[in-house]
């Protein structure tokens, strides 16, 4: 008996043996039919397990690096927080100097930032040097006071 786990193509056949010739008759055509649906959909219950186990381990691991890369920014924005409290003499100054470090990183991201076109094809057009000057130009003639 062919052993489907869909309907297209058989995974493989079920055997039935027996010691004697002419054994088998219509009633256990029917069992071993019913046998090979029944191991049919116990194979495809199995491999939709494996597929949902792989598909959990995925989202855990994706999961896992989008909580490590907001801890990164949190540490990011504490970092740039305390940098612009050092060279900023005045609150104002200091929310116009970490607006202007926002934005920089906001600007360099829009630069690495991929795209994918209608092909699927993936550009990226920033250089290295560009994504830089972006981050430091708000840095740039900010003086640390001791």
């Amino acid at each position: 008996m062919p052993l489907y786990v869909t309907d297209r193509l058989p995974l493989g056949t079920l055997w039935i043996v027996a010691e004697d010739e002419g054994h088998f008759d219509s009633g256990h055509a029917r069992v071993m039919t019913e046998l090979a649906a029944f191991v049919g959909i116990a194979v495809r219950m199995l491999r939709t397990e494996q597929r949902l186990h792989e598909a959990l381990e995925q989202q855990e691991l994706l999961t896992k690096e989008m909580s490590h890369r907001v801890k990164n920014l949190f540490a990011i924005t504490q970092a740039m927080i305390h940098t612009s409290a050092r060279s900023a003499t005045t609150p104002r100054e200091m929310s116009q100097i970490l607006a202007g470090r926002v934005q920089a990183l906001t600007d360099a991201h829009g630069l690495i930032r991929r795209t994918f076109s209608s092909a699927g094809e993936v550009s990226q057009n920033a250089e290295l040097g560009d994504v830089l000057r972006t981050i430091v130009r708000p840095h740039e003639g900010a003086v640390t006071p001791p």
